[in-house]
């Protein structure tokens, strides 16, 4: 609008607001792959800057060594400032940004371990693939529960980060042969309160799980 007017009344032209500095992250996706003693991590994401400036985004990164950073293919400013790693990038920009690093595990016999320090991007989720079938991998610091997937080269497994920032991850062979069961059970009452100012919905769920009370899931609730 504000164009099209200043066209016809050029005399009279209207002005328009200098859009605040700002970035929005989405599809934001960790890929780690256990190897030979080494673990490598590929973080990428969909962004986009918002201003005519430049903008920046904190990424406190440790326990890992970042080794390349691009966005849309081509280098981005990745700095070390007081307070961990600063990403910089113009305004008004849309594309793909991706990191990539290298970690150390730390090994005791089979069982391997290791701690990362990451940026509290939103609705991160994270793959961690093992190559070995008979290795259970546990993270602590992640509220919902992992999903195991058999890949052709080895078992994949997927956790949701959320605002996760200091993640612990430790994998071993499994114990026993047994498959446990881990059957979940829920129970539901509703309970409406009407009131002369309002209405007011109270619902309580119950879980339990058949044979253990140690085991997670999650549970996404619409709002």
């Amino acid at each position: 609008f504000v164009q099209l007017w200043n066209r016809v009344h050029p005399d009279q032209p209207l002005d328009v607001p200098t859009p605040a500095g700002g970035i929005a992250l989405a599809a934001v996706r960790y890929a780690a792959t256990v190897t030979d003693q080494e673990m490598s991590i590929v973080l990428t994401a969909k962004v986009q800057t918002y201003g005519s400036s430049y903008v920046t985004l904190p990424m406190p990164l440790s326990g890992m060594a970042v080794t390349e950073a691009t966005f849309n293919n081509k280098p981005a400013a990745l700095q070390v400032g007081p307070k961990g790693m600063i990403l910089t990038l113009e305004g008004g920009q849309s594309g793909t940004l991706k990191l990539v690093g290298a970690a150390t595990p730390k090994y005791v016999g089979r069982r391997g371990s290791i701690t990362l320090s990451l940026p509290p991007l939103p609705g991160a989720v994270m793959t961690v693939l093992l190559a070995q079938d008979d290795l259970v991998l546990d993270a602590h610091g992640v509220e919902g529960a992992i999903d195991r997937k058999k890949v052709a080269n080895g078992v994949e497994w997927t956790l949701g980060l959320g605002r996760t920032r200091r993640l612990s991850l430790t994998w071993a062979p499994k114990a026993g042969g047994g498959t446990a069961d881990r059957t979940l059970a829920a129970a539901a009452s509703h309970d409406v309160y009407f009131f002369h100012w309002a209405q007011v919905a109270v619902s309580k769920f119950t879980f339990t799980f058949s044979a253990a009370e140690y085991d997670r899931f999650t549970l996404l609730v619409p709002h």
